[in-house]
């Protein structure tokens, strides 16, 4: 995790829990043919495209998109 924060983002803690992607890889714009995969389980933290064999690791932090109106429920963050 950055110690100096310069944008809004949140870091992901990865517990192996389940997980649906869909996975698109760099050599999707390299022609015609899709390099896309797909994902159902438990614990992925690296991922492996089927058709190049390019591997890309999971980040643990990601951006936040600030929003008027979710259509989500929002949670509470906690003070720590």
């Amino acid at each position: 995790m950055s110690d100096s924060w310069t944008r809004p983002s949140v870091y992901i803690q990865w517990k192996g829990t389940d997980v649906c992607i869909d996975f698109h890889c760099l050599c999707d714009t390299e022609d015609d043919v899709a390099g896309v995969g797909h994902f159902d389980g438990y614990g992925m933290y690296a991922i492996r495209c089927p058709r190049c064999g390019r591997v890309y690791e999971l980040p643990t932090e990601l951006p936040l998109t600030l929003v008027e109106n979710s259509q989500f429920e929002p949670v509470d963050a906690l003070r720590s």
